[in-house]
């Protein structure tokens, strides 16, 4: 959970710009949400999820958020499965 925390912002960020109400992508940020140790962390980052006011996703930023509703769970998050839910960082090279 501590590499959750310390790459929490990071982690938001792609999904923060994809995102509407309603939308696959808010339900996994807030899916992501659950996963921190305490509420008050939970409940500090689904009102940053909701504060983002960014647009709706695109249908294939939807998609991607769809399939990864499938496959994220705190446990994977926990491992440091970050593909899990769609937040590894992809390679520059």
């Amino acid at each position: 959970m501590r590499m959750l925390a310390q790459r929490l912002p990071a982690i938001l960020a792609f999904l923060l710009m994809a995102q509407a109400c309603g939308d696959p992508c808010t339900d996994l940020a807030k899916k992501i949400c659950k996963c921190e140790p305490t509420q008050t962390l939970q409940q500090a980052c689904e009102q940053r999820v909701s504060n983002s006011g960014r647009g709706k996703p695109n249908d294939q930023e939807a998609d991607v958020c769809d399939a990864k509703l499938e496959t994220c769970t705190c446990a994977s998050l926990a491992e440091g499965d970050l593909e899990a839910c769609g937040l590894a960082e992809e390679d520059a090279s």
